[in-house]
């Protein structure tokens, strides 16, 4: 706190520190940094523990400040379900880990003696309790209330935090709730009309100045390195979602998806003008092979690397039958996952051709193009099939979306 004596709750981490090391080398040296590398921590969601999500903590453990992980959720009918955490492993990494507890936001909000009985059945070497719930704006009072209660009944040495919607920040309650807890993490992604794509940059950049001003505690950006499938009403509510696990089987749903390169540009920017009170990133969420809406697990440790994300999509020409009929396969022939590009043209004006998966043929031109009519990304060594011809269509490079 400005001016006065940090209370216990308010105790600069290891973040701060390093923060405040790299300050002070610099001023030493008669300059200040214009940019600094910020600690990231990771989100780890899966509800049971595979082998794939054991190897993927095996690769990112030297990358990562720490992990965030789904401890338990209360459902919507009010259930608590214990995700299946293999915690032995995980603390053998040597990561300080935080234990999320989700809450939809469609049920009560649990009571202090059943968080902290939920948190007493927890491994006691946690660094901290996070609570994850989509509190509306106009509860937020309650909410602080609770949390008001819930700080000094749980241990001394384990830092709790929430999760932060950009919709709270103008509230009269906000900066009073921030004072309620030693840590926030305002969420930047899948919080705003669908219709306008999962994570915008500028809003972004907008909510964590705001969030730098009106927060009492240091935070947090949680950072996006996943894609959703959202099905949509008439008027561009959302009616359903399907994230990390299959919900809209067989629906006309939509894809929202935010490449690397996209998400490594957002980091930059928060790096090179860092709020005072902004600690790190938290990536939402761990890439683990199986979960086809994250992005691969290269892709996402190549920008924690911060390493140059290069595009080299390629359109092949494959036969496939009689009378010259040929697929048309896009090819991702870099290292990183690839948004898949708008538009393709055949480059011959050719109708003996139609669009296959997220294309569609468009007649219009004088020379035939793939339209996309559904966002996606392709995955770094891998193809897909976007349609058909019987035209002597040439592969070539692609333009980089």
């Amino acid at each position: 706190m400005p001016g006065g004596r940090r209370s216990t709750s308010d105790r600069p981490g290891n973040g701060e520190l390093r923060a405040a090391a790299v300050l002070l080398c610099a001023l030493i040296a008669g300059s200040a940094p214009s940019d600094r590398r910020l600690p990231q921590d990771a989100y780890v969601w899966q509800r049971v523990w595979s082998p794939a999500v054991l190897d993927a903590l095996r690769q990112t453990t030297p990358l990562v400040s720490g992990y965030r992980v789904l401890a338990a959720e209360w459902s919507p009918d009010g259930r608590l379900v214990a995700a299946g955490v293999d915690w032995t492993r995980l603390q053998r990494l040597g990561r300080p880990v935080v234990a999320v507890l989700r809450i939809d936001g469609r049920t009560a909000l649990p009571s202090v003696e059943t968080i902290r009985s939920v948190f007493d059945r927890l491994p006691q070497t946690l660094a901290g309790l996070e609570l994850d719930y989509d509190c509306p704006t106009a509860r937020l009072a309650p909410y602080r209330d609770l949390l008001r209660v819930l700080r000094p009944a749980l241990p001394a040495r384990t830092l709790l935090s929430i999760t932060v919607l950009p919709d709270w920040l103008r509230a009269r309650d906000f900066p009073s709730l921030s004072a309620a807890v030693d840590r926030l993490v305002l969420q930047v992604h899948a919080t705003g009309d669908p219709r306008r794509g999962l994570f915008d940059r500028d809003a972004m950049l907008r909510w964590v100045a705001l969030m730098d001003r009106r927060s009492l505690r240091p935070f947090l950006v949680a950072l996006p390195s996943y894609g959703v499938r959202v099905l949509l009403g008439a008027t561009g509510r959302v009616l359903s979602t399907e994230g990390e696990r299959p919900a809209l089987a067989g629906s006309s749903a939509t894809e929202l998806v935010v490449a690397p390169a996209q998400m490594a540009d957002a980091m930059r920017a928060l790096e090179q003008d860092p709020p005072h009170r902004l600690l790190g990133i938290a990536w939402f969420r761990m890439p683990v092979a199986g979960d086809v809406r994250s992005w691969s697990l290269p892709s996402w440790l190549a920008v924690l690397r911060r390493e140059p994300l290069a595009v080299h999509l390629l359109l092949r020409a494959s036969p496939a039958g009689p009378d010259g009929l040929r697929l048309l396969r896009l090819v991702n022939d870099g290292d990183v996952d690839a948004p898949l590009p708008p538009r393709v043209a055949l480059g011959v004006p050719c109708l003996a051709s139609d669009g296959a998966g997220p294309y569609r043929l468009d007649r219009d031109p004088p020379v035939a193009v793939l339209q996309r009519v559904q966002d996606a990304l392709l995955r770094a060594h891998a193809a897909i099939v976007a349609g058909w011809t019987r035209c002597p269509v040439t592969e070539r490079v692609l333009a980089a979306p």
